[in-house]
């Protein structure tokens, strides 16, 4: 007896053919729905530009609009005017240049003027503070009686300096050009200048006759005493 056929086994062919049509099936509304979202996103691009479009050309209209009127109402001679008012502009802003350079000029004027006046003063207090100590330190020794009626030497003048002296006279000019230097202490203390044989004053009676000291400096007046005569 003869042994059974083998089972035969289901063909395999039309179940790939159904997956390829389920896949062209699922395929195809995909495909149709992406072309309808490129042609949607193309339509809005087109709308935008076309807008754009429009708006370019009515502003291109505007200014060429604007450049006719320009044209119509400025003569064939404007130019050269045009050239003329830009070149007294030019100038009247360098005039003004000029005004703001002798403002502060001035002003840097004042300024080492009222300087030059400060260290005047402090001259003037620096012979008074001078003067002063040294009449006290005279009536001091007058007062004790030191001396025994003997003559106190007068003391010399100081020459005080004039505020002509400080601030140099009326010819000094001050510009933007340049600056003068301002003056130092040592031509502050210079003085006027007095005759050879008139730097000392004659001398007095006495203190007690209502004789005025004479202004000396506080390193001069200690000479001063040393020839006063001292009693015993």
């Amino acid at each position: 007896m003869s042994p059974p056929p083998p089972p035969s086994l289901p063909s395999t062919n039309h179940v790939v053919t159904r997956d390829r049509d389920r896949d062209r099936s699922d395929a195809q509304p995909s495909s149709r729905s992406q072309i309808a979202g490129l042609l949607t996103d193309s339509y809005k691009e087109i709308e935008a530009l076309r807008h754009s479009l429009a708006e370019e050309k009515r502003r291109a209209d505007h200014w060429k609009s604007l450049a006719e009127a320009f044209d119509a109402a400025s003569p064939s001679g404007s130019s050269q005017d045009l050239h003329d008012k830009i070149r007294g502009l030019e100038q009247r802003a360098y005039s003004a240049e000029c005004l703001r350079d002798e403002e502060m000029a001035r002003r840097v004027a004042i300024t080492d003027l009222w300087f030059q006046l400060r260290d005047y003063l402090s001259v003037l207090d620096a012979h008074s503070k001078d003067a002063r100590v040294a009449l006290d330190r005279s009536v001091d020794i007058v007062s004790k009686g030191v001396g025994g009626g003997a003559l106190i030497r007068e003391l010399p003048v100081i020459p005080v300096p004039s505020i002509g002296d400080i601030a140099g006279g009326d010819d000094k000019l001050y510009s933007s050009q340049g600056m003068l230097p301002p003056v130092s202490t040592h031509m502050l203390r210079k003085g006027p200048q007095t005759p050879g044989g008139a730097r000392v004053r004659p001398r007095s009676d006495s203190m007690e006759m209502g004789g005025h000291a004479a202004k000396k400096s506080r390193h001069e007046s200690v000479s001063v005493f040393r020839d006063v005569p001292l009693n015993p």
